[in-house]
């Protein structure tokens, strides 16, 4: 008997956690808070691009050391550290050309839902935050008429991931 009330707290209190998940992929619980998980040097480590638009379709993909772009292929690198004030510093190498920037970011919609962030006035959506593993996914779009139109004469459709490693 005391064995199938085991079980029964065990899963009743799996169910709750994972109904409970913030980030689409996980994790389901931590004892960290998110801005202590979010705070931090990371590096990126992939990174995936695709525009749809009326002119066609252009892909972008890195892969920890190179970017492959329709131009080509070059070397890169990207480093993020985010400061619990408020400000973080980005770090790109583009084949022997460095890059260095100060900005801000904050959480968007206030402190409530940590479930996007904004870096620099542009709004990313959290799609995993652990304690070693950031992923960040963008859409937007865009549609253009011509005066008096209701029918979109350019249109375009961006899908952009970037997956980072905390150093």
């Amino acid at each position: 008997m005391k064995t199938k009330v085991f079980i029964l707290i065990l899963v009743m209190f799996g169910l709750t956690f994972s109904s409970c998940k913030k980030y689409e992929d996980g994790p389901a619980i931590s004892f960290k808070s998110k801005n202590a998980r979010l705070t931090g040097e990371w590096k990126l480590v992939a990174y995936s691009n695709e525009e749809t638009s009326s002119s066609g379709t252009s892909t972008e993909s890195y892969n920890g050391t190179t970017m492959t772009t329709s131009d080509g292929s070059y070397s890169y690198s990207y480093t993020l550290i985010i400061d619990k004030d408020g400000t973080y510093n980005s770090k790109s190498t583009y084949e022997n050309h460095s890059y260095e920037d100060t900005k801000y970011w904050s959480w968007f919609n206030g402190t409530t839902s940590k479930e996007q962030i904004i870096l620099d006035g542009d709004i990313y959506n959290i799609k995993q935050l652990k304690n070693k593993e950031l992923i960040l996914e963008q859409t937007y779009s865009y549609k253009s008429f011509d005066d008096n139109s209701t029918t979109p004469t350019y249109f375009s459709t961006t899908n952009t991931t970037w997956t980072y490693e905390k150093q």
